[in-house]
């Protein structure tokens, strides 16, 4: 019967997160609430130690939760679209994660190459601006704000409106897929340095108006996120 796909078994800390996030997001947990120990959690949820430790890093990473030394793990103040930009990133797994990406591939690929055709001079010198902050930005909320406005501005520089529209209506997730891209690389030397030049060589070509070097270069830019990122390869089909 169609319809019916085989559903991927989640890892066991991947489950703790989705339950303390729905906790956090049914108001039974509070912004300053302390969470049990580690140890509690562990005996709670029947699982060990280290499944536990697991899930916390994430939550830590995704800004769900800070540790305190001495005094333990506590709910940050997530309030409205904070909670939103800060819990998502949280319940992303690689596979949603490879999603986004194909999703980014049919959107920009193809607004790279309208941008090309159809930019305006004022929009490829605010591309190079953004980029430019985003080459000088010290901390990841920064970084991540300026690489969004960036590919928020090349959809807007397509002068598509059902472009605009998609743009606007996925924009949280889009971050969130940017976010945790930004969180996963920062370890990776020279990758942030990659990612502003890959933007540059986009500006050229459409400055250029060349629609398929645009086209190409932005190709170039998501498969290195992919690869590089989280070493998720292109099919062969798709490296053209």
């Amino acid at each position: 019967m169609e319809g019916f796909t085989p559903i991927r078994k989640k890892k066991i800390s991947e489950e703790i997160v989705h339950h303390i996030c729905n906790m956090v997001h049914d108001g039974d947990l509070q912004s300053g609430s302390k969470l049990p120990s580690e140890g509690t959690l562990a005996e709670k949820f029947g699982v060990s130690k280290t499944v536990v430790r697991e899930a916390m890093s994430v939550l830590k990473t995704s800004g769900v939760i800070k540790g305190l030394p001495g005094s333990g793990n506590f709910i940050n103040n997530l309030d409205g679209g904070l909670f939103v930009t800060s819990i998502a990133p949280a319940l992303l797994d690689k596979e949603s994660v490879l999603e986004i990406f194909e999703l980014r591939r049919g959107l920009e690929i193809e607004a790279a190459s309208l941008a090309a055709d159809r930019a305006t001079l004022e929009e490829i010198e605010e591309l190079r601006e953004i980029n430019r902050k985003l080459s000088e930005a010290k901390i990841l909320e920064e970084t991540i704000e300026q690489d969004f406005r960036f590919h928020e501005c090349l959809i807007k520089a397509t002068h598509n409106s059902s472009f605009i529209k998609v743009f606007s209506t996925i924009s949280t997730l889009f971050k969130n897929g940017i976010k945790e891209n930004k969180m996963k690389s920062i370890n990776i030397p020279g990758r942030q340095a990659e990612g502003v030049d890959e933007h540059n060589k986009i500006i050229e070509s459409i400055q250029e108006k060349n629609s398929q070097q645009a086209r190409k270069n932005m190709r170039n830019h998501l498969q290195n996120n992919e690869l590089r990122t989280w070493n998720i390869d292109l099919k062969p089909n798709e490296k053209k």
